[in-house]
C-alpha cells in the first residue's frame, strides 16, 4: 500500500490473496481504461507529494554537505565500502579468471 496518500485517488489495488491479486494485476493490465485512471492517480500523487520544487533544495544541500565531508563520510559509509570492497574482488577474481581461460587455448 505504498503511495497511497490521505484522500487521494488509489493507483492500483491492494490484496491479501494471491489468486485476487493476479486477477486485479491481470485486469490493469488488460483494461486500457482502468489502466489510465491508475496511470492518472499515480501521477497526482507522484505531483502532490514527490515534486521536484519540494524536494530539490534539501536534496542539493545534502549533496553539498556530502561533497564537503567526503572522506568523513565515505569512513561512516558502511554499505558503499562493502560494495567498493567486492567490486574490487570481482575485478579481481573476473581477470584471474580470464587469464586462465586463456591459458588454455
Amino acid at each position: 500500500a505504498e503511495g497511497i496518500h490521505n484522500s487521494l485517488p488509489l493507483n492500483g489495488y491492494i490484496e491479501d490473496d494471491d489468486e485476487n491479486f493476479a486477477k486485479k494485476a491481470t485486469e490493469l493490465y488488460l483494461n486500457k481504461k482502468t489502466w489510465l485512471i491508475s496511470q492518472q492517480n499515480g501521477i497526482e500523487i507522484i505531483n502532490k507529494f514527490y515534486s521536484k520544487e519540494k524536494y530539490s533544495e534539501i536534496f542539493l544541500l545534502e549533496i553539498n554537505k556530502i561533497k564537503n565531508q567526503l572522506i568523513e563520510h565515505r569512513k561512516r559509509n558502511f554499505i558503499g565500502s562493502m560494495l567498493n570492497y567486492h567490486t574490487i574482488k570481482s575485478s579481481k577474481y573476473l581477470s584471474k579468471w580470464i587469464e586462465e581461460k586463456n591459458k588454455q587455448k
